[in-house]
């Protein structure tokens, strides 16, 4: 009801109508391994079969990644937590060349690199010093 009170005077308008073709992870509950709660930031790695997808989870603070064609999870990065490996606030994701994830922090003010598999490989910045100030967005060229 509050939402409605809200947001019911906004109409969304498509000019199109779109078809779904892939749908990565699922709903709550949150009992779930590959539930997304509140996807944030998304990024797209590697063709064909290889092709990967990464979501970033800002409430669950972790990234799932996704295998394209077939949609089923093949990496988590990061839990819950202020150590190395963990996030607080992931609000950003990208992948170089080499196919490494690299994961923006917001609220522990770094970016956190992770391999394929998820596992943890180094971090840039710190929670301390604060060498980035909430960063929330990645990108490679």
């Amino acid at each position: 009801e509050g939402y409605q009170l809200m947001y019911g005077h906004l109409e969304q308008r498509f000019d199109r109508e779109f078809e779904v073709k892939r749908q990565f992870g699922q709903p709550l509950p949150r009992g779930n391994a590959e539930c997304l709660a509140q996807l944030d930031a998304v990024a797209v790695h590697g063709e064909g079969a290889a092709q990967r997808v990464a979501a970033a989870d800002r409430v669950l603070c972790r990234v799932l990644v996704f295998n394209v064609e077939t949609c089923k999870c093949v990496a988590r990065a990061g839990t819950m937590g202020t150590g190395q490996g963990q996030i607080l606030g992931p609000s950003g994701v990208a992948f170089n060349d080499q196919g490494e994830l690299y994961v923006s922090d917001l609220r522990l003010h770094r970016i956190q690199v992770f391999d394929s598999s998820g596992a943890y490989l180094r971090r840039v910045g710190a929670d301390m010093t604060r060498a980035f100030s909430q960063p929330c967005g990645l990108a490679f060229s």
